[in-house]
């Protein structure tokens, strides 16, 4: 993604009328922030949000009129082939995140990890970031980091990488730099593999800032498949 630009709404429904890919919306309790793609570009607009009594006339026409169009690209487009288990009813994605945004301060390594719950097969995800400098980028790995370890001893040096890491598979990812306040996106694809992850094991993603200043913001999303 080259860059990211903020434009108003009536802009933002110009960009969707000729095609843009609706990407997500966040709703706040202040505002709407919505993202679209066009041309590699990342548009961003902001809908100030109010009660019913205080609605302003772009919350009214994007809540009338774009609000199910906004809710459906939330849902997980993935291609069904007979390779896949997305062609099975007996299989059930959903959308998680890490907790909370987390703040990344210059020059260090910030660790974000996602416990499975529950056996799980991972799709991928992606990566929300605000205020990357040059040369920022990120790892991601599956780590064995429960209590005494899920994996048992003598079998970590045939299942894992290099235990407590399980595997890596970001190695290193740069982040494109982003406008001031500016917000990216970086997509975790692992389409067609669905990595089978075993209950209590982390997803984690660490983020790695340069001594540039200024303190960065990120959050990370996952598609989750569950067995049914």
């Amino acid at each position: 993604m080259n860059n990211s630009q903020e434009i108003n709404w009536f802009e933002f429904k110009q960009l969707l009328d000729e095609g843009a890919d609706f990407r997500f919306v966040i709703d706040k309790s202040s505002n709407y922030r919505i993202y679209a793609l066009d041309a590699s570009i990342l548009f961003l607009c902001t809908i100030p949000k109010d009660e019913d009594e205080n609605k302003n006339l772009d919350q009214i026409d994007f809540e009338d009129n774009y609000m199910v169009l906004a809710l459906s690209s939330l849902s997980n487009k993935v291609e069904v082939t007979e390779q896949t288990p997305f062609a099975r009813p007996d299989y059930r994605t959903k959308m998680d995140a890490i907790p909370n945004w987390i703040t990344c301060s210059p020059d260090t390594a910030t660790i974000m990890d996602f416990t499975l719950t529950e056996e799980r097969y991972v799709t991928g995800g992606e990566i929300i970031f605000k205020n990357a400098k040059e040369g920022d980028y990120i790892t991601a790995e599956v780590y064995d980091g429960f209590t005494g370890g899920v994996i048992p001893e003598p079998y970590r040096a045939t299942l894992c990488e290099a235990w407590p890491t399980v595997a890596q598979y970001v190695t290193r990812r740069y982040l494109v730099p982003t406008i001031v306040d500016g917000y990216g996106v970086l997509a975790l694809d692992t389409y067609p593999l669905n990595a089978k992850i075993s209950q209590y094991l982390q997803l984690r993603v660490t983020y790695h800032s340069t001594d540039e200043l200024g303190d960065r913001r990120v959050t990370v999303n996952y598609n989750l498949t569950k067995k049914l």
